[in-house]
């Protein structure tokens, strides 16, 4: 008689999990100030003709042209214009993409009625430094809401062999690549993890032409992708674009410890050092164990968490051979974003086969419950950890449009950092907001900030805490933020 309503206490717990994420996203959408980013990527391409987004040189200056985030953010302009929430849609359908294919993977081992359902998606879904590019005019959100997808399909095409679900992950990661080209990675390891499957499964009578004709079908989106980037994934390395990031993949691994983990030791170093160590540690151990059951009952035994093991650890090695033999430096933060539903599958897996062999499920839980206390302690609603540097940008320019400029308007200074935000904010909101008391606001292409400050007359700059001590003697404070400081020019 108790069983039905603590079933359907989990469902719903599920389900507002799910909802609450999403509002979260969409809060954030409407909330947080465009970014440098996000800003550069406007001003540059919201009225570029589809046709040149994809094959005209001069938009491939950089990798900022994220080409599915590109589209979006030309059809909310077009629809509702340049508010913040219709530029970022294209993120927030990657959110909801994330969530319902995360939950769809959860319910292949768990079903959704159950207290083990709940605590899977949990670990899946609350991650802090990913979810933010829900809500960001980027094109991370839609590559991880459709790597999400590929995983989904790959792992029911595990289970069940079912005819479709191979063109199904194919077309996701191949539309994911558009969305951000780091995923690339990803693919290139679900083609061998899918052969490696083929193999193990007919063993006895593999033959490597049927192996390939498994994937003739799911290449065609594939080779369809291929021929949409080729010309810009030229374009972008000539530009030293592959040169971007650390030349260590340990420096990808601290980094992504770093951001999902909620550091109360901020800004001191015990907390960096606490979390690559303890991080480090526990996923050697797991790892280590995991080997030790594929030694004693075969790979074929562990399926699921066998083919987790070859996405994840190849998706590690592809970073590392790109390094090696292309020169390509590794990836980190927003770049690397795409180990995140890699590694926590993996984790998910392992926790689900440790339960099953210990008959205990606290091992689970527990990752669920830090999951969210994490969670919860690293949420905001102001700013994004990749570019908190523009977290006053908007505020700043609310404040100066209190000012009287009947008579003069304002010279107003940013540092580079600050520059495209402050920009998109001038530029593209003065129609709705009345904000028409800039001069054109400049861009400082030799990033150095105090320079330009001290080189020009502004009658009013915005700078970022470390560099007011070094422009004092040219003006003076009139309000602090967070981030920095609203000086104005001495007499």
């Amino acid at each position: 008689m108790f069983t039905r309503p603590s079933i359907r206490i989990y469902l719903l717990g599920a389900r507002s999990l799910a909802c609450v994420l999403f509002v979260y996203m969409l809060l954030r959408a409407n909330l947080i100030g465009f970014t440098h980013d996000e800003s550069a990527s406007f001003l540059g391409l919201i009225h570029v003709p589809v046709y040149d987004l994809f094959f005209d040189k001069n938009n491939w200056g950089t990798a900022n042209n994220h080409l599915l985030n590109t589209l979006c953010m030309q059809l909310g302009m077009y629809l509702f214009g340049p508010q913040e929430w219709a530029l970022r849609w294209g993120s927030l359908l990657g959110g909801m993409l994330f969530l319902r294919y995360a939950w769809r993977w959860s319910a292949l081992y768990r079903a959704p009625n159950t207290p083990e359902f709940l605590a899977v998606f949990a670990l899946l879904t609350l991650q802090p430094f990913l979810v933010e590019f829900f809500s960001l005019a980027r094109g991370y959100g839609l590559c991880i809401g459709l790597e999400m997808a590929a995983l989904f399909y790959f792992f029911r095409w595990i289970k069940d062999q079912g005819s479709w679900d191979l063109l199904r992950a194919s077309l996701a990661l191949s539309i994911g690549i558009l969305a951000n080209f780091t995923l690339l990675d990803v693919l290139a390891v679900w083609l061998i993890a899918v052969l490696c499957a083929y193999y193990l499964t007919n063993a006895a009578a593999f033959s490597l032409l049927k192996a390939l004709r498994l994937l003739v079908i799911p290449m065609i989106p594939v080779v369809g992708t291929a021929a949409l980037i080729y010309l810009p994934m030229q374009w972008i390395r000539a530009n030293g674009e592959f040169e971007w990031g650390p030349v260590s993949f340990w420096e990808t691994w601290r980094v992504l410890l770093e951001h999902y983990f909620f550091n109360p030791f901020r800004p001191a170093m015990i907390g960096k050092v606490l979390i690559a160590v303890l991080g480090t540690v526990g996923f050697l151990a797991m790892m280590r164990l995991i080997i030790k059951w594929f030694r004693n009952a075969g790979v074929q035994h562990y399926a699921a968490l066998f083919y987790a093991v070859v996405l994840t650890v190849g998706t590690m090695l592809v970073t590392i051979l790109q390094h090696i033999l292309l020169g390509a430096n590794y990836l980190i933060g927003r770049t690397a974003l795409l180990f995140y539903p890699l590694l926590f599958v993996l984790l998910a897996l392992f926790l689900m086969e440790w339960s099953k062999k210990t008959g205990k499920k606290t091992g689970l839980w527990a990752f669920s419950i830090f999951a969210l206390v994490n969670f919860c302690a690293s949420a905001n609603l102001f700013f994004s950890r990749e570019w908190r540097y523009d977290q006053d940008v908007k505020t700043v320019i609310t404040t100066l449009g209190r000012f009287d400029t009947r008579y003069k308007k304002i010279n107003y200074g940013v540092g580079w950092k600050n520059a495209p935000a402050t920009q998109f904010y001038q530029q593209f909101f003065q129609p709705t907001r009345q904000v028409q008391y800039f001069e054109p606001v400049l861009y400082d292409h030799g990033h150095n900030d105090v320079q330009w400050f001290m080189e020009h007359d502004f009658d009013y700059i915005y700078v970022l805490k470390e560099f007011e001590s070094q422009i004092s003697s040219k003006y003076f404070l009139i309000h602090s933020y967070s981030q920095g400081g609203l000086y104005r020019r001495k007499p």
